[in-house]
C-alpha cells in the first residue's frame, strides 16, 4: 500500500471566541485641583487678574440688617471668610479671579455665589470662562440688573469639555451714571416722608448718588477633573 503528499488544510476560519462587553463606566468627579473655601482669609491659588479692580476676602455681615442686601456670614460654615467685590466706581471693569496651569481635559468648576443690587445700578455680569490658547470662551454668566438678583447663597457649576491652560470667574461690572439726588423732609412724626421734590414747606434731607456701592460675594470654589485625560 503506497501513501504520498499528505496535506491537511483549514478550508473555513475557527468560530471567534465568546467575548464579554465590558462594563459601562460612569466617570465622576476625582480628587479636586482646586478647592478654595477661603477660611484661611486669603484666596488659596487663585490670583487676581488686575491690581486695581480686585476681589478680596471678608467676614463682613451684609444681610439686610447691615443695609447691604446679602448673606449673614459665608457659605462654608456662616463664621468664615469669603470672597467679595465692591461696586462703587461708575465705569464698567473685570474683576478676575484665575487659575493658571489648569491642563487638563474635561472639568467642572462649581462655587457658590450672591449678587444683589439695592440700587439704580446694574450690577453686570458674572462669568466663568476658560482659555483654549487662542481665545477666553465663556461657559456659564448671570446678568443683574438693578433692585434684582440673589441675596442669598446660590449654587453654580460649569464644564467644559476641552483642554485649557486656564480657567477664571470674572465680574464684568456695569457702567452707571454718576448723577446725584436730593431728597428733602416733609412732615412731623407717623406723617412724616422724604421725597425727591423740593418746595418751601420742606427741609433738606441729603443726597444719594444712582452708583451707590453695590457687592458680590463668592465662596467655595471647587475644580475637578470629570473625566481622565486622554491618553497620549
Amino acid at each position: 500500500v503506497g501513501l504520498d503528499d499528505v496535506m491537511l488544510t483549514q478550508v473555513k476560519p475557527s468560530p471567534a471566541p465568546t467575548v464579554t462587553p465590558a462594563p459601562s463606566v460612569t466617570y465622576r468627579p476625582t480628587a479636586a485641583i482646586l478647592n478654595c473655601d477661603f477660611e484661611d482669609g486669603d484666596l488659596c491659588t487663585l490670583s487676581n487678574t488686575d491690581s486695581t479692580w480686585t476681589w478680596s476676602t471678608t467676614t463682613m455681615d451684609y444681610s439686610s440688617s447691615g443695609s447691604y442686601d446679602g448673606p449673614s456670614g459665608d457659605h462654608t460654615s456662616g463664621t468664615g471668610y469669603y470672597a467679595v467685590v465692591t461696586l462703587s466706581d461708575s465705569s464698567s471693569h473685570d474683576y478676575g479671579l484665575y487659575q493658571d496651569s489648569v491642563n487638563t481635559y474635561v472639568y467642572q468648576i462649581k462655587f457658590y455665589y450672591w449678587m444683589y443690587s439695592n440700587s439704580e445700578r446694574d450690577i453686570g455680569t458674572l462669568k466663568v470662562q476658560y482659555y483654549n490658547g487662542t481665545n477666553w470662551v465663556t461657559s456659564w454668566s448671570e446678568y443683574v440688573q438693578s433692585y434684582s438678583g440673589t441675596q442669598a447663597w446660590t449654587s453654580a457649576t460649569a464644564s467644559i469639555d476641552a483642554v485649557a491652560d486656564s480657567v477664571k470667574i470674572v465680574l464684568t461690572s456695569a457702567a452707571c451714571s454718576s448723577s446725584s439726588s436730593s431728597y428733602y423732609y416733609y412732615g412731623s412724626g407717623s406723617s412724616s416722608y422724604y421725597s425727591s421734590y423740593y418746595s418751601s414747606s420742606s427741609s433738606y434731607y441729603g443726597s444719594s448718588s444712582s452708583c451707590t456701592s453695590n457687592y458680590v460675594g463668592l465662596d467655595d470654589v471647587m475644580l475637578t477633573q470629570v473625566k481622565p485625560s486622554p491618553a497620549p
